[in-house]
């Protein structure tokens, strides 16, 4: 889930960026100083937002888990002000353990990190090949900068995707 609120949301904001570059005439500019100061305050507005998104989403998550277990005493039979005072009690220790569980890593969690930071690196190294392919048929500066920071980002976004299907599905130690 944690991947899946950080792809939803860095692709988000990179659509916005293109967007942006598109509409600011960023993609043919030859002035490369501003296009270099529009992709760093994109960066530095992805880090604020994907943080913030995954603040919130924890929080959310922890909301929802009490609320669940909230409704599973209630339909047990349990009196409403046990199921209150129970749940008021463990709100706070659940979230607690929430928040450290998402922060501890198995040997599982480790191998899909890997296979994932792979995927990324090959997004970053094809479109570095591609920004030196543009260059050497003639393009211009800032559209090879435009296709190797838009490859960072997809290498990213498909690394987040790879971290969705791996902990769905498993992931082999191959």
């Amino acid at each position: 889930m944690r991947a899946l609120v950080s792809a939803t949301t860095a692709g988000i904001v990179m659509v916005a960026y293109v967007v942006y570059a598109g509409v600011a005439g960023l993609f043919g500019s030859a002035d490369l100083r501003r296009v270099a100061v529009a992709m760093l305050i994109t960066m530095g507005v992805m880090v604020v937002v994907i943080v913030a998104a995954q603040i919130v989403f924890h929080i959310l998550f922890g909301i929802r888990s009490t609320i669940g277990e909230g409704a599973r005493l209630a339909a047990s039979g349990v009196p409403r002000a046990q199921v209150r005072s129970v749940i008021g009690e463990t709100a706070d220790g659940r979230i607690k353990r929430l928040l450290a569980s998402s922060a501890a890593d198995d040997e599982m969690s480790r191998l899909i990190a890997m296979k994932a930071r792979r995927a990324a690196m090959f997004g970053a190294g094809a479109g570095f090949i591609a920004a030196l392919v543009v260059l050497a048929a003639g393009g211009l500066p800032a559209t090879a900068i435009h296709v190797q920071f838009c490859s960072f980002a997809l290498g990213v976004l498909l690394a987040d995707g790879l971290t969705i299907r791996y902990n769905q599905r498993g992931v082999s130690h191959a």
